[in-house]
């Protein structure tokens, strides 16, 4: 088992106080960087076995959108790949099961709302719409790469 990450640490030496808020490190992973090329092979990363299984999505749904609003392309658009629900074990089980889904609405909404950035979801294998007002749910990683494609040309198609 591995030890548990710095976050959870201080909160033990803390004397483990009621509802802590997040209790895994954050590990924000970029698979292409704004002006790249994302091919066939950075999608297939990100699925991956053994890549971190705990998700602390609004919060990775915050830092993006952080990143894109430093670029100075006029249009902005900010997809979403999702497998499920945010997950953290050890999060959930000191602040309740509806705490990071409760934080993943919020910031989606927030996003929405600033009208700034054009946020869209891809659901692979369940429905995005209890966090995000736009989404597509696909059955398998194997329709990613396609429907990735098409739901880009459907968005700049569309006017800014």
């Amino acid at each position: 088992m591995n030890p548990p990450g710095l976050s959870r640490q201080k909160w033990l030496r803390d004397g483990k106080p009621a509802y802590p808020g997040r209790l895994n490190d954050l590990l924000h992973i970029v698979y292409c960087s704004g002006g790249k090329t994302l091919g066939a092979r950075d999608c297939a990363v990100m699925l991956r076995q053994g890549l971190t299984k705990e998700n602390i999505d609004g919060e990775a749904l915050a830092w993006a959108a952080t990143r894109l609003r430093r670029c100075k392309e006029r249009r902005k658009i900010l997809i979403v790949l999702s497998d499920r629900a945010p997950v953290d074990d050890s999060t959930l089980l000191e602040n309740g099961d509806e705490y990071l889904s409760r934080h993943l609405r919020t910031i989606a909404g927030e996003i929405e709302q600033a009208d700034d950035i054009r946020l869209v979801a891809i659901g692979i294998g369940h429905a995005t719409a209890p966090y995000y007002q736009q989404g597509i749910t696909i059955s398998s990683p194997d329709e990613l790469e396609s429907t990735l494609l098409q739901l880009i040309e459907q968005l700049l198609d569309r006017p800014c």
